[in-house]
């Protein structure tokens, strides 16, 4: 088996391979397209030879020249045959190679996605128990400070009473509040990861490594620029609300304070 033989033979075997990786067909692309230009080197220069008397003065050496020449022409036309089907498996297997590493990137950030939520969640739930008590205890301490705004503003002289004093003042505690629903978010719905993914598995505008798809990699930086700024602006919105809807929950707490101190203290 010549050299022309064995590399389509390990061509016909990167075809069938659905385990083929882009660097075994790469290499088999560059061996062939160098294939190619020697045999449409040898076609030309064998022609030529076949016209020349001088090189060959007997019609049988012509003859023989010009089955080296058609020789040539046909390794040269089914290479150029198993190019095309190459650079079409290229495309697949890195098609297929950039899915692989998006989804493995994406079972694994899933899978920490999932862990957060459970956190989050066991850490409102004791955050809505804490703030309850803490409720309680501020409804407790305004009783308290009336009483004591009672005792500090009596009439009756307190340098007359033997042995009392004027108790000091105990002010109000402030009650915390955070903003949010209570509930984490159900991330198992359609997300904009989902609707990141569907758009990653566009086609790009051609077959990478040349031709029309030259520049595939910066059709996918591109994207990815795209994404980012996308996901930027989502993360600044969500975080603009959560501080409107932390500060309108401060502002009801505060003023259901203000009306249970004053009317308490009528």
């Amino acid at each position: 088996m010549n050299d022309h033989e064995l590399l389509e033979q390990r061509i016909l075997a990167a075809l069938d391979n659905k385990n083929a990786g882009h660097e075994e067909i790469t290499s088999l692309l560059a061996e062939s397209e160098q294939a190619i230009a020697t045999n449409e080197e040898t076609n030309r220069s064998a022609r030529l030879t076949a016209q020349d008397i001088v090189a060959c003065p007997t019609p049988r050496e012509a003859a023989d020249q010009v089955k080296i020449a058609e020789a040539a022409e046909l390794a040269a036309s089914r290479l150029r045959k198993a190019s095309a089907l190459l650079k079409t498996k290229l495309a697949e297997v890195l098609q297929a190679e950039r899915v692989d590493r998006y989804l493995a990137g994406y079972h694994k950030i899933a899978a920490k996605r999932e862990e957060l939520a459970q956190k989050y969640n066991a850490s409102r739930a004791a955050y809505l128990a804490a703030k309850s008590a803490l409720n309680e205890m501020v409804d407790e301490l305004i009783d308290t400070n009336i009483a004591i705004d009672k005792i500090n503003g009596a009439e009756e002289s307190w340098d007359r009473v033997n042995g009392c004093q004027r108790q000091p003042y105990l002010e109000q505690l402030a009650v915390p509040s955070f903003g949010g629903s209570g509930t984490a978010p159900d991330w198992k719905k359609a997300n904009y990861a989902a609707a990141n993914y569907a758009a990653s598995m566009v086609p790009l505008t051609g077959p990478p490594g040349g031709g029309d798809g030259s520049d595939w990699w910066k059709e996918i930086a591109a994207r990815n620029a795209d994404r980012r700024a996308e996901n930027a602006v989502r993360i600044a919105s969500a975080a603009a609300q959560a501080a409107e809807r932390e500060e309108r929950e401060n502002s009801i707490v505060r003023a259901r304070v203000k009306a249970a101190t004053a009317n308490r203290a009528g």
